[in-house]
């Protein structure tokens, strides 16, 4: 009798150890974080910005232009039954999406910004920025995924204006910046019948949002050249300024045509500026008048209203003989009288020279 107990105690402990390692082989989700691009509606190839390091950043314009991120999403331990028994969620949020009260449960902090999948790996998933931000400040958001539109950007920009979040600077102290939200990205596969907890999730994926538009430049200038104006300006006071823009285009559209104080920046000349607040228009007209002004972008890509209009009309730069011809004079440096010999006036300046080297000569000599 007690060994036969034993014998059933033991194969009892054999089963569970058995079914302890069938539910610990499970299913992981992955993101290839080295190989996320961000394209166009016409899937060209838009621009990754990189800030604060190495993260990810969204500006009002990627939004408005309606880009979208591609993530490539691996599944480990993929068997044949992972199509069947789970779907793969996007889910995008200000805390931690893998938690019961933030997903699933329509009173949570997180929101779906794709329809669910049927899992396979590798997969190439891409999310819109328009539906990254269509519930940043909608509490509680959406809990079921709908196609957001570009009015999703001002909404979020508008709640962004009265935000702040706590991040570190280069040197690691704590700061708070105003206008900024941290997106974590979630990709998880939540078991099919509704469950509120996924069974397998990737490490969040932070995404920093921000739609402020930086302070512009200011005290614009534009100082004529022999067809060219050297242009310079105040930098914006703002700390995150990428670049500038500068803006050129003949004033009304002619020559001679004066200053007119306004310039039309979707057809003017465009002159990108990074890591300077001057530059040089080159190859202009001489007396044309040219306008000329300047926008702040910071590394989000939003982009400050234009500065003050500077106005100018490039001149040929006169030299010595020509100002000395317009002042009466007539003698040039290769002139030469009748018989061959330098011209007169030329022999007198190159006499005062003698003289005066004499001069200075004798006064060494005196000194000594």
């Amino acid at each position: 009798m007690m060994r036969s107990a034993i014998a059933v105690a033991a194969s009892t402990c054999v089963a569970l150890v058995l079914t302890i390692t069938g539910v610990a082989r499970a299913e992981t989700v992955s993101v290839d974080t080295s190989s996320i691009t961000r394209i166009n509606p016409d899937n060209s190839p838009a621009t990754l910005r990189l800030v604060e390091g190495a993260f990810q950043g969204v500006g009002f314009t990627d939004c408005t232009g309606n880009t979208s991120f591609v993530f490539n999403v691996a599944i480990g331990d993929f068997s044949s039954t992972t199509p069947t028994t789970y779907d793969l969620e996007v889910w995008v949020g200000t805390g931690d999406c893998t938690q019961p009260d933030a997903t699933h449960d329509g009173s949570g902090s997180c929101w779906p910004v794709i329809a669910s999948m049927v899992p396979s790996t590798p997969v190439p998933i891409t999310v819109r920025v328009q539906d990254l931000v269509s519930n940043v400040g909608i509490l509680p958001p959406a809990q079921a995924y709908t196609a957001a539109t570009v009015n999703a950007c001002s909404t979020a920009q508008n709640a962004l204006s009265t935000s702040s979040t706590m991040t570190t600077d280069d040197a690691g102290n704590p700061i708070t910046v105003s206008g900024q939200a941290t997106l974590n990205v979630f990709f998880m596969l939540f078991p099919i019948g509704g469950a509120i907890m996924p069974a397998a999730a990737s490490p969040a994926y932070p995404i920093i949002v921000d739609f402020t538009t930086p302070d512009p430049a200011s005290s614009v200038t534009a100082a004529p050249g022999s067809t060219e104006l050297a242009v310079s300006w105040i930098a914006s006071p703002d700390s995150d300024i990428a670049g500038y823009n500068v803006y050129s285009a003949p004033a009304a559209g002619a020559a001679d045509a004066g200053c007119d104080n306004v310039i039309n920046t979707s057809t003017a000349t465009l002159t990108v500026v990074t890591g300077a607040t001057t530059t040089t228009l080159v190859g202009l007209v001489n007396g044309t008048s040219y306008d000329v002004a300047v926008t702040a972008f910071d590394s989000f890509g939003n982009v400050s209203a234009l500065s003050n209009v500077a106005c100018n009309s490039p001149s040929a730069i006169n030299d010595f003989w020509t100002i000395y011809e317009q002042s009466g004079g007539n003698a040039s440096s290769c002139t030469l009288g009748a018989n061959g010999a330098p011209a007169a006036g030329i022999l007198a300046a190159m006499g005062g020279l003698v003289f005066l080297n004499r001069r200075r000569k004798s006064k060494r000599q005196v000194d000594r």
